[in-house]
């Protein structure tokens, strides 16, 4: 968790960062008073949930803890069976810790000195549990889940933006961070865990907040992390290549996400509706599948929130909106195709959550951007330098489409793939990177405990000889960064891809320090006068 003194770059950013800055000089809560609700409550109300017998009905809980590490004592312990391991190894150390029950998945032959509760399917039952322990608080909030490969995370600060400035306070759950209302926490994952995520939506509760912008992973999906929350939008980006280690193949991975429109039911909370991109592939089964009012937007006279024409300036674009037969213009400074199209989603939620148009149009200009999102380094170099997450083959070829829009010289892009993570995507994103950019380099990434020869061999793979010899390979990140920008020449573009706004590389088990954006500054700043400022996301 970042304190007063710190900000998701390193620093504190008051003058240019005007929305961390507020929220960081608001009263924060401690650790110690965040997701405490009461004295907990009986195992009796989860009967529904899991199997308890008749004699532990009366005893009480005071917390939840799927990790035997954060037990406390009067916790009840899910012993989850992962993918790399299994909660019930850990179940003498929750006890110890302090743990009162447990649940498991199914009945366990086990003498324990305290009660096991079956599930039928754990996960599951974690969430309903987590929900209904603090209060069921997705019911008490505008719940807005984003999903997609691409574009989520800008998509949920946008639509966070937008309502904020309509004066709706609105928390955020994503990639980069999350806002409660009172602070900005650092974010594990994209989608927390199910005990996390509703501890942190009665956070928001509490702290007043009445939406909620919800960046929504396939990972959540498949695993039932949102399980137990109630949502009144759900948006679609766009589905491509990636995750195929976990989903297996395209068809697995749209099933995984389709759950989150599948799961929107027309009872429960009033007014529900969903997102769709009417370009994408999965429009036509997702519009199927829906069972509440669908909007859809795109370039085409079908779409409801339609993009008529984008007139470009140097470094801004107006772009003429129709929503529903009514004309709207919008001036931004996101560069490329595919913001067009994050922009379009986000107007339509704003817009469906009764946000007025001009009100809309006042409030995307002034969208300060997201860290590690085509994020701009400007150290007064006669060429341009940008930071971006482009992790997966369309991230990759979206921001050399941009690069070429916007730039008279050449395109440099450094490239990475991560270790024990989809295979399949490695020969993709090198046959893009050599095909668009015209100097590639590929450097390392998260390696974990692969081989990076591996890593590289598979990045290689079905390039041809002329392409192999085009291709700078360069192990060592910050080299290759180094690299780029000594070959760069006025005009040209250098796009340092992959790793975004983490702080981080990993290597086998150890997460080293590195942060591209830092990285670029120290680089250019040794021949920069006056010192290299910091860098804010592309305005």
């Amino acid at each position: 968790m970042w304190g007063p003194a710190q900000s998701p770059q390193g620093r504190l950013q008051p003058e240019n960062n005007c929305i961390v800055w507020r929220l960081f000089k608001k009263n924060m809560l401690s650790d110690g008073e965040r997701g405490e609700w009461g004295a907990g409550m009986k195992l009796g109300e989860l009967a529904r949930i899991v199997a308890v017998p008749e004699g532990c009905r009366e005893m009480e809980i005071t917390g939840l803890a799927n990790d035997s590490r954060k037990v406390r004592p009067g916790d009840l312990f899910f012993a989850v069976h992962g993918y790399k391991t299994d909660g019930l190894l850990y179940l003498d150390e929750a006890i110890r810790k302090g743990a009162v029950a447990a649940v498991t998945e199914g009945p366990v032959e086990r003498e324990t000195p305290i009660p096991l509760l079956a599930a039928e399917r754990i996960r599951e039952a974690e969430g309903l549990a987590a929900a209904r322990f603090y209060g069921e608080p997705s019911r008490k909030l505008r719940m807005i889940g984003v999903t997609g490969t691409n574009g989520k995370t800008t998509v949920a600060h946008l639509i966070k933006h937008i309502l904020a400035a309509a004066e709706v306070p609105t928390g955020l759950i994503g990639t980069v961070w999350i806002e409660n209302g009172a602070m900005l926490e650092s974010s594990e994952r994209t989608t927390p865990d199910a005990i996390d995520l509703q501890r942190t939506l009665a956070t928001m509760v509490a702290n007043g907040m009445q939406a909620v912008a919800m960046e929504v992973s396939s990972h959540a999906l498949a695993l039932q992390r949102v399980t137990g929350t109630e949502y009144d939008a759900a948006v679609l980006t766009n589905i491509t290549h990636d995750h195929f280690d976990f989903h297996k193949d395209y068809q697995s991975y749209l099933e995984s996400k389709s759950i989150l429109f599948r799961n929107l039911y027309p009872y429960g909370k009033p007014d529900k509706y969903a997102v769709l991109n009417r370009e994408d592939p999965s429009w036509p089964m997702l519009k199927e599948l829906c069972q509440v009012p669908v909007y859809d937007y795109g370039a085409g006279p079908e779409a409801m929130v339609r993009l008529i024409r984008t007139d470009r300036q140097e470094r801004q674009s107006l772009l003429t909106l129709e929503l529903c037969g009514r004309e709207c213009r919008i001036a931004t400074s996101l560069p490329g195709r595919f913001n067009r199209y994050n922009i379009l989603a986000a107007v339509a939620v704003a817009w469906r959550e009764g946000v007025p148009l001009p009100a809309i149009a006042a409030a995307v200009p002034r969208f300060p951007g997201v860290p590690g999102r085509y994020q701009e380094v400007r150290c007064g170099q006669p060429f341009r330098v940008m930071v971006d997450f482009a992790h997966n083959p369309a991230a990759l070829e979206s921001i050399l489409e941009m690069a070429r829009e916007q730039c008279s010289g050449r395109r440099i892009i450094v490239f990475g793939c991560e270790g024990e993570k989809d295979r399949l995507k490695r020969p993709l994103m090198g046959r893009i990177a050599v095909q668009n950019a015209d100097i590639p380099i590929l450097t390392s990434d998260n390696l974990y405990h692969e081989d990076i020869g591996q890593i590289f061999e598979d990045v290689q793979r079905g390039m041809g000889e002329e392409e192999r010899r085009a291709l700078i390979v360069e192990p060592d990140r910050r080299n290759a960064i180094r690299k780029a920008l000594e070959l760069a020449q006025p005009g040209d573009f250098v796009i340092v891809a992959g790793k975004g706004h983490e702080q981080y590389l990993v290597r086998g088990s150890v997460y080293q320090p590195f942060s591209d954006v830092q990285i670029l500054q120290e680089l250019l700043a040794e021949g920069a006068s006056p010192p290299c400022p910091p860098s804010l996301p592309l305005q």
